[in-house]
C-alpha cells in the first residue's frame, strides 16, 4: 500500500479579490454554436455575461489525485472508486486525477480534508471555478482564445484516458491552476439554474453544475464558459473534483 502522503493539504493558488466576466455573450454563444456544431440551447446556458464580484480564495492547483484521495480512505475507510484494485489505485494511476467520484464522495473528502488540516476546505462554487480559470479578461481557454489541441487533454488528442495531473503546462489558467481544459470534468457545489437576467426556463433544477473539459469530450466542453449539468449521485470515469480553501 502506497504510504500515506506527508503533506495532506493540496498545493493552493490564490485568486485575487475583484470582479470578472461569467459566462458569454449572446453573439458569442450563438458563435460557439455554429463553430462546434452543438445545440445553440446549451450556448444560451452560459448567457447574458455579466461581472460578478467574489472575495479573494484559494483553489488546488490541480484536480485531486488518487495519491490524495487514499489518504482520505485510509483515514475513513470511505468507498473506493470502482477501478481500484481492492483498496489502492493501480501505481500507475496514482498521479492521475482520481475519477468515478459522485457528488457525496467529493464532499466527504473536502469534510475529512478540513479536519485533517484545521483548514476550511469545500468545492468551489462555478463562479469561483470560472474566475479562477479565465481570469479577470473574458478568456475563451485558460491559455487564451485559439483552439490548440496538443494544450490539453481532450477528446482530439487522443489519449482515451486520464494523463498525470500537470502533463499539459500550457492548459494553465493566468493563476497557475493546471487541467481546467482537460483530463476530467469537475464537481461544483452549485446547483444548476439560469444566469440571472436569463430568458430560459429553470429546468433541471435538480442538477449539479460541473465544469471543464475531460479526455473524453471535446473543445466545446473545454471553454471556460461552457456549463454542464450532471446528477448529483452520478459517478463518472471522466469526472473528479478540485477544491477550495477559504480559510484565511
Amino acid at each position: 500500500m502506497f504510504q500515506r502522503l506527508r503533506r495532506l493539504a493540496p498545493e493552493l493558488v490564490a485568486v485575487p479579490a475583484g470582479s470578472f466576466l461569467l459566462g458569454a455573450t449572446a453573439e458569442q454563444a450563438g458563435a460557439s454554436a455554429l463553430r462546434f456544431g452543438i445545440p445553440l440551447e446549451w450556448c444560451l446556458e452560459e448567457t447574458p455575461q455579466q461581472q460578478v464580484e467574489l472575495p479573494a480564495f484559494r483553489i488546488s492547483r490541480g484536480p485531486a489525485s488518487c495519491a490524495e484521495y487514499l489518504a482520505f480512505v485510509i483515514a475513513t475507510d470511505h468507498p473506493t472508486p470502482p477501478y481500484w484494485h481492492g483498496d489502492e489505485p493501480p501505481a500507475r494511476l496514482r498521479d492521475h486525477p482520481v475519477t468515478g467520484i459522485s457528488l457525496n464522495d467529493a464532499r466527504a473528502y473536502c469534510r475529512w480534508l478540513s479536519t485533517a488540516t484545521s483548514q476550511e476546505f469545500r468545492l468551489p462554487s462555478e463562479a469561483e471555478w470560472e474566475k479562477a480559470a479565465r481570469a479577470d479578461d473574458g478568456r475563451t481557454f485558460p491559455w487564451g482564445d485559439e483552439w490548440e489541441a496538443s494544450l490539453c487533454n481532450t477528446a482530439e488528442g487522443g489519449a482515451g484516458a486520464t494523463t498525470p495531473i500537470g502533463s499539459h503546462p500550457r492548459d494553465a489558467s493566468p493563476y497557475g491552476c493546471v487541467d481546467m481544459a482537460g483530463n476530467v470534468e469537475e464537481w461544483t457545489i452549485s446547483k444548476y439554474r439560469p444566469y440571472p437576467g436569463s430568458s430560459l426556463a429553470p429546468t433541471r433544477q435538480d442538477g449539479v453544475v460541473v465544469r471543464g473539459g475531460s479526455w473524453n469530450g471535446d473543445q466545446a466542453m473545454a471553454r471556460c464558459a461552457s456549463r454542464h449539468v450532471r446528477s448529483p449521485g452520478l459517478a463518472s470515469p471522466m469526472r473528479g473534483f478540485r477544491v477550495v480553501c477559504i480559510s484565511e
